[in-house]
């Protein structure tokens, strides 16, 4: 196979992932999809946000809440906020040397994130796989525990189904007897295919499996070894969606060529 391939799970993200459990990992993939409400010292000017600070146990943290009902009931009244996603806010957090508190003093779903749980994540979000030439010895069905694996794609290529025409995935054997995990794409446009590639490693971080490597292969739907793959593993199927035009005003954080900025 001498098509381009991205091994997209790197071997010090391996060990990295052994710290959390699967209720983690999903709480983290959750926190980065989900529109949050930062906690503001003054209302904001432009881009640049002035977060309200707490300390807890030594450790800065800034203050976010998962709707603004929680974030009027912590503070007492109304409060200045912005709604950032939460992959923005972890990419504005980033070397702030800041966590990042969650509904805090709500009961059941309170959650401290230190500044090492901030970098971890945007190592994951940021992170560009490694190119490689895979060498695959034989492909095999996966088993059932890569069903977690399997929706975190779905949900992780759902909206990116327009940059590629087929996904398959199946189990694979490489030459040096390692085995490991593989997604065929196909159809892709070779501009998008770091871009596929970075959201099919992040949907194999969230999906918790820690023992095996995570393969990108991008092929021509006449390749041979897309016939082997289509053999053995199975095609991602996905819902067509249509996009809704917004209605809302500017949002901090919407835009990703004006990210907003921490002051």
């Amino acid at each position: 196979m001498n098509e381009k391939s991205y091994i997209s799970f790197l071997s010090d993200m391996r060990k990295k992932l052994y710290q959390h459990t699967d209720a983690h990992l999903q709480f983290y993939n959750a926190l980065l999809e989900a529109q949050l409400f930062l906690l503001l010292r003054e209302e904001t000017t432009g881009d640049l946000l002035l977060p309200q600070i707490t300390e807890i146990e030594s450790n800065c943290y800034v203050l976010v809440f998962d709707n603004e009902a929680r974030l009027v009931d912590f503070c007492g009244d109304v409060a200045p906020y912005a709604a950032v996603s939460g992959r923005v806010l972890i990419e504005m957090l980033a070397g702030q040397d800041t966590g990042l508190a969650f509904n805090l003093n709500v009961s059941g779903s309170e959650t401290l994130l230190p500044q090492d749980i901030i970098e971890w994540l945007y190592e994951v979000i940021s992170q560009s796989p490694e190119i490689s030439n895979a060498r695959p010895k034989r492909f095999f069905p996966l088993g059932q525990k890569m069903e977690k694996t399997l929706a975190m794609l779905h949900e992780k290529l759902a909206h990116s189904t327009s940059l590629a025409r087929r996904f398959f995935l199946c189990g694979v054997e490489y030459d040096d007897g390692a085995h490991g995990i593989i997604l065929a794409i196909t159809g892709a446009n070779i501009d998008a295919e770091p871009e596929l590639a970075k959201l099919a490693h992040q949907a194999f971080v969230f999906g918790g499996v820690y023992d095996m490597v995570f393969d990108v292969v991008f092929l021509e739907p006449n390749d041979r070894t897309l016939a082997a793959i289509k053999k053995q593993g199975i095609q991602l199927q996905f819902l067509k969606t249509e996009e809704k035009p917004s209605t809302q005003g500017h949002i901090p954080g919407r835009d990703p060529d004006k990210p907003p900025k921490l002051i």
